[in-house]
């Protein structure tokens, strides 16, 4: 019998681990979980962010391209901080085209003609933890 009454306090120090290591490993999926959320939510604000940006291109190639675009100079990045977490930087690229076919082509391309009608623009937005970028082509449209 004696024998008996240690057993019982092994049982409960068995237990109270299995608990204790139960109430941890889901303490930890919670703080993941919540890490994962903010990053997600963050990646996702990025994303808006840089298309905010082009949109504002967009906008100024509508209103006048002489104005907004054709000054910029093409190969330089443009950076702005959008508040204490997001940081826009812009790049504006000469696009080139095919003498033939007038098919966009690669920067290097040799017997390219520069297009002063389009331009490429890069928008990228960095914070803490990552960046995102979204890129598109912008033409002279409307002639203005």
């Amino acid at each position: 019998m004696q024998a008996r009454k240690g057993f019982g306090l092994i049982e409960i120090v068995i237990a109270a681990s299995i608990i204790s290591t139960a109430i941890v490993s889901l303490s930890y999926v919670f703080v993941l979980s919540h890490r994962l959320s903010i990053r997600s939510s963050d990646k996702i604000r990025a994303n808006f962010l840089a298309e905010q940006a082009l949109e504002s291109w967009r906008f100024g190639r509508d209103v006048s391209w002489a104005a907004f675009i054709a000054p910029i100079t093409p190969g330089i990045n443009y950076s702005a901080p959008i508040d204490s977490t997001f940081t826009k930087t812009t790049r504006v690229e000469e696009v080139k085209r095919d003498n033939t076919s007038q098919n966009i082509m690669a920067s290097d391309c040799a017997g390219c003609a520069i297009d002063p009608d389009t331009r490429k623009i890069i928008a990228t937005i960095s914070w803490a933890n990552g960046s995102t970028s979204v890129e598109t082509y912008l033409s002279n449209i409307f002639n203005n």
